[in-house]
């Protein structure tokens, strides 16, 4: 049997997708951390990995992309320009030569202390457009399909 997708279809997906809406919502907050970062030579995704970072003795590998929900392939790309631009260092483990940590630097630190009033700005400005009580409610809720 088939199924006719008509422009109601199409209305309903475009309006009720979890996939497609958290998605598009994700592009334009990134795109705004984005700029506001851009000044520092980072993006978003290379300020959530350098804070994530912000432990003591970094993190494995597997920690770390564990930690932002991605595969260790996607970690060790992006790792190596940031690595090259001296903010993190890499390393092998000193408990286990096969396996590789990687830390901040003091460069990645300062670059840090200088992004996070930048993030604290546009996190606030994002939440004006959502509001406070449905911002916590949306925060809470991703957080919950991220723990699934």
């Amino acid at each position: 049997m088939a199924i006719n997708i008509d422009l109601d279809s199409r209305l309903l997906i475009n309006k009720s997708c979890f996939g497609l809406n958290i998605q598009r919502a994700a592009r334009v907050v990134a795109r705004k951390f984005d700029d506001a970062f851009k000044p520092l030579g980072v993006n978003h995704w290379q300020f959530s990995l350098l804070m994530t970072l912000q432990v003591p003795d970094g993190m494995s590998v597997g920690e770390l992309a564990r930690s932002l929900v991605v595969d260790r392939t996607t970690i060790t790309a992006n790792v190596k320009p940031l690595e090259r631009a001296s903010l993190l260092t890499v390393r092998v483990d000193d408990e286990d030569a096969r396996a590789k940590r990687i830390e901040l630097t003091e460069k990645g630190r300062e670059l840090l202390k200088r992004a996070f009033p930048i993030w604290q700005k546009v996190n606030a400005e994002v939440q004006n457009i959502v509001g406070a009580t449905a911002g916590e409610d949306l925060l809470g809720g991703l957080a919950s399909i991220t723990n699934a």
